[in-house]
């Protein structure tokens, strides 16, 4: 049976588990910081990690980041999200996303966003079959360690 999960400090082994899964799933070596910079994280109100669980085994998860915006309202950014390949087309993702989703809402946030790579319609058809609305956007980084 699926379970969808809030991560909490509590949970730190479950969340490097996830964000192991994460780096290896982009093909980086994995390299977590320590556990104490771990526990901080999942200790922020506005940082969420969900975690979808198959029988007490880590399917798959996403973290997402609130944005307090000086209009005056809260928008959810999903910033990561993936499923282990032997749980993929299993409708996990959109569980995840559904579950974001709702607590967004019931955090009074107005909107969940997220950003794919341009070319890549698999993410894209996945977003809108839950309802997303595609937006031209452009996104530029800034190189700040290097």
């Amino acid at each position: 049976m699926l379970t969808i999960k809030k991560l909490s400090p509590a949970d730190l082994s479950l969340a490097k588990q996830l964000f192991i899964f994460f780096e290896e799933d982009e093909g980086e070596t994995a390299t977590l910081p320590s556990d104490e910079y771990l526990k901080n994280l999942l200790a922020k109100n506005d940082y969420h990690v969900l975690v979808a669980l198959e029988e007490n085994t880590l399917a798959g998860g996403l973290t997402a980041y609130e944005l307090l915006l000086p209009a005056g309202f809260t928008e959810l950014f999903l910033y990561e999200i993936a499923v282990k390949e032997e749980f993929r087309r299993k409708g996990i993702a959109r569980r995840l996303v559904q579950e974001l989703n709702a607590l967004g809402k019931q955090r009074g946030c107005s909107e969940t966003f997220v950003f794919t790579t341009p070319g890549e319609e698999a993410p894209s058809k996945f977003y809108a079959s839950l309802g997303g609305r595609r937006e031209a956007t452009e996104m530029f980084s800034y190189e700040l360690n290097g």
